[in-house]
């Protein structure tokens, strides 16, 4: 169990916390050092804080989850549209 916040975090928290999945770092990191939600939390804010490059990938991959979710919607619209089209073709 690790109680100092600067210590250096976990490689699997900062993989998860690279790719955007700050739940489940917090997550990973309670399971690991036995902390309570809290203290999980603010460990991670500290050291996202602390690390420029890390806030850096956060912002990436959370861009690229934005550009992600944004063509399934257009997909899903276009899906909408082209069976709204044939239902009215078929009236």
């Amino acid at each position: 169990m690790n109680q100092d916040p600067l210590a250096p975090l976990p490689t699997s928290v900062e993989a998860a916390i690279a790719s955007g999945r700050i739940i489940e770092a917090v997550k990973i990191l309670r399971e690991v050092e036995g902390l309570d939600l809290k203290e999980a939390k603010d460990r991670i804010d500290l050291s996202v804080a602390r690390n420029p490059e890390l806030r850096e990938r956060i912002d990436r991959a959370r861009k690229e989850m934005r550009k992600t979710i944004i063509k399934w919607a257009l997909v899903v619209d276009a899906i909408f549209v082209a069976v709204f089209l044939y239902w009215l073709y078929l009236r």
